[in-house]
């Protein structure tokens, strides 16, 4: 029996550059998994973050919960970009790590207890908070119309006037 070793190695590889540990992008955020969302960004040195509330209350697996986050993620940041403010939010974002952090939320009232948090915040014109609540379209696991992530975006300490009591899911 034999084996096949391929000699080929190829001549103009690309430099792969190690990463720098120390940056602000590549920081690693850890720790207590019971920690509430505020003391885990305050400590990462962010300036912005994004925030997703999942409804517990509906039982999605993971899967669904995975879709639901990425459609709150997307909707989020759609409606930052659509102002010359969140424009500069997102950027600021984006060279800081793009922190995105899961919560638990208990029930749809609670999303949408928190959501109109975020709408009354959003007033005031020193808070740049853009959220944004999924309703499912009802095709796979839960009903049409149920309520599954609420995403908010903005700088930390507004974000945390929202979830930052919340727990990490």
């Amino acid at each position: 029996m034999g084996g096949f070793i391929s000699l080929f190695w190829p001549t103009n590889t690309p430099s792969i550059k190690e990463p720098d540990y120390n940056s602000v992008e590549n920081e690693v955020i850890g720790g207590d998994m019971g920690a509430s969302v505020s003391t885990v960004t305050r400590q990462s040195g962010r300036t912005h973050k994004m925030v997703f509330v999942a409804n517990m209350e509906l039982g999605m697996g993971k899967g669904k919960l995975a879709a639901q986050v990425g459609h709150a993620c997307l909707g989020v940041y759609r409606f930052a970009m659509n102002s010359s403010e969140g424009k500069a939010a997102i950027n600021s974002w984006t060279r800081r790590g793009e922190v995105k952090i899961v919560v638990k939320g208990n029930t749809t009232q609670h999303l949408s207890e928190l959501y109109k948090k975020a709408k009354k915040l959003q007033l005031y014109a020193y808070l740049q908070l853009y959220a944004y609540l999924v309703q499912d379209a009802g095709y796979t696991q839960i009903p049409a119309g149920s309520r599954t992530v609420l995403g908010v975006f903005g700088p930390v300490e507004d974000v945390d006037q929202v979830t930052g009591d919340l727990k990490l899911l």
